[in-house]
């Protein structure tokens, strides 16, 4: 438990870090989607790799491991059913299935 805490507490720091940084005027608004952008895409999977690295396997494969796998496998199934590719009724075209439109219709479809 004690792990889930600091992989919270890290990202915490770094959204604070970033928000004063802005705020005082040592960053750039505009930079904000660059730093988002690497917090995502490095950082996150980064610090997910560092809890698993330095987690017990039994705390991570417990019971509760399969709960969560089967939600994320449903998750993701519903999702291409909502996008029409092919598993389920259609909802869009076929053309959203594209590795190009699925930014724009994952976007999209929450407005």
């Amino acid at each position: 438990m004690l792990g889930v805490l600091q992989g919270f507490g890290v990202v915490i720091i770094v959204i604070a870090a970033g928000y004063f940084l802005i705020r005082l005027g040592v960053l750039k608004p505009s930079e904000q989607r660059t730093l988002a952008t690497i917090v995502y895409a490095v950082a996150t999977p980064a610090l997910l790799i560092d809890r698993l690295i330095h987690t017990d396997p039994r705390d991570i494969l417990g019971p509760n491991f399969v709960v969560i796998a089967a939600s994320a496998v449903m998750a993701v199934f519903r999702r291409l059913r909502f996008f029409g590719c092919g598993i389920g009724i259609s909802r869009a075209p076929s053309s959203a299935c594209s590795p190009q439109a699925m930014p724009t219709a994952a976007t999209s479809a929450f407005r």
